[in-house]
């Protein structure tokens, strides 16, 4: 019995089991058919509330917008009852204060501007003033004034001339004076740069013409002079230094060698020698005349640059320190040349007072028995403005140097030449362009020869 109930229990229960294991998987695939149906109601649903969603939104769009036109026209004409209220009630307050505030604005204006607006109608009045009334009074004046002025120049004419060339005299002639004076200055310079233009080029021309006549004619003596010096150029000068004389004058003057002949009664066969030379001009003169001519400068200036008569001249012209020791022979004799003529036109007062005696020295030893020493002696300074350079460092009075020519063994001859017979100082020119032509400061003019111990 207990068997049989163990064993219907094991029945009922595996008959359960079974039982509920078919109700189970029954119901499994009926819940799962019936999730299914409802995912696709479901589905169904959600689409059909989207179409009724999206229905109700646009009847609800609709009515909004027939409420929003009927909202903006109430709006609308709300504000038009607000605007005509406004219209009707504060316009006319606020044109009242704006009436009130331009009257005071008016008024604060018109207090500045008043004396400003007063001033610019007198000036306007004065200003019609002169363009119609004054024309006719200017006329009526003037009618009137030159009936006076007749009236009165007819009783003070006399006195009136007189006046007014006393007050010329004074106040307008010497203006005039100074203005002529200027312009005429100004003129001159003009005129003086032309010429030395035209001067410059005529000179090189005349070199020109000279130069290939000697090579075909010869009238430049030939001689066997040189010569011996340790110094062959002035290097410590301030004309070397500076050149301003060596670098522009070039004097010649015939005159003066025909004065010599006359003097030294000899026509032909004298002997020059011109100290400072410069251009050589005077040497060329006593060239062309027949005679021996001999040119010392300290500058090597003329020589580098063949100015001047240093390319016709070339045996004739010479550079050394005549304040140092030097020697003109004959290189034949080896004797030192004595010269008939020495001169110096406006060179002593160029050499320090110190080198004049040996400068001098060098004149006696090469100056004939007989013969003469000509210059000139400018006894003033002459200081460039430029640089501040005074040329002239030795400046004395004539009575100091006729001491020192004594001194250094020379005498005056006077009455052999006449101031005009002199080559410089007077009224020749370093510059031949410039001859005859009288200097405002005449130098002192020299002649000498040597003193004889008694």
């Amino acid at each position: 019995m207990k068997r049989l109930k163990d064993e219907l229990a094991r029945f009922i229960r595996s008959t359960v089991r079974e039982t509920m294991e078919e109700y189970i998987g029954e119901a499994e695939r009926r819940i799962g058919e019936a999730a299914e149906e409802w995912r696709r109601y479901a589905d169904t649903a959600r689409e059909e509330d989207r179409r009724v969603f999206e229905r109700h939104l646009d009847e609800y769009a609709a009515r909004q917008e027939e409420r929003t036109a009927g909202l903006e026209s109430s709006i609308k004409q709300y504000t038009e009852e607000c605007v005509q209220r406004a219209a009707d009630e504060l316009l006319p307050k606020l044109d009242k204060q704006i009436e009130r505030w331009t009257w005071e604005r008016y008024q604060r204006v018109q207090n500045k501007l008043a004396p400003q607006i007063e001033r610019n109608v007198e000036q306007a009045v004065q200003a019609q003033l002169m363009d119609e009334l004054f024309p006719k009074l200017d006329k009526q004046i003037e009618r009137w004034t030159w009936e006076r002025y007749l009236r009165v120049q007819n009783k003070l004419e006399p006195q009136i001339e007189q006046a007014v060339q006393a007050q010329l005299m004074n106040e307008l002639f010497p203006k005039l004076d100074k203005q002529i004076e200027r312009w005429t200055w100004e003129r001159y310079k003009r005129t003086e740069a032309r010429a030395e233009e035209l001067h410059r080029h005529l000179e090189l021309t005349y070199r020109d013409l000279m130069v290939v006549l000697e090579k075909q004619l010869t009238f430049v003596g030939e001689h066997d002079i040189e010569l011996k010096t340790d110094y062959p150029c002035a290097y410590e000068s301030l004309d070397a230094i500076y050149p301003r004389g060596t670098a522009n004058d070039n004097t010649r003057y015939p005159r003066f060698i025909k004065r010599c002949e006359t003097v030294l009664q000899r026509d032909s066969g004298l002997s020059f020698l011109d100290l400072g030379c410069s251009g050589g001009g005077m040497v060329l003169d006593a060239v062309l005349r027949g005679h021996l001519g001999i040119g010392l400068e300290g500058s090597d200036y003329s020589l580098i640059r063949q100015r001047a008569e240093w390319r016709l001249l070339r045996n004739n012209l010479f550079t050394c320190d005549i304040t140092k020791p030097f020697s003109l022979i004959h290189k034949a004799s080896g004797g030192v040349v004595q010269f008939d003529v020495i001169t110096a036109w406006e060179v002593l007062e160029h050499i320090a007072e110190d080198d004049l005696p040996r400068m001098f020295a060098n004149i006696r030893a090469h100056l004939a028995d007989g013969g003469l020493f000509v210059g000139s002696i400018a006894c003033w300074d002459d200081i460039d403005p430029d640089t501040g350079v005074n040329w002239h460092v030795t400046v004395h009075p004539p009575e100091w140097w006729q001491e020192r020519f004594v001194d250094w063994g020379f005498e005056e001859v006077p009455d052999l030449f006449s101031v005009e017979d002199m080559a410089r100082g007077s009224i020749n020119r370093p510059i031949s362009w410039q001859a005859l032509k009288p200097l405002k400061i005449p130098s002192y003019l020299v002649v000498l020869r040597k003193r004889t111990e008694e």
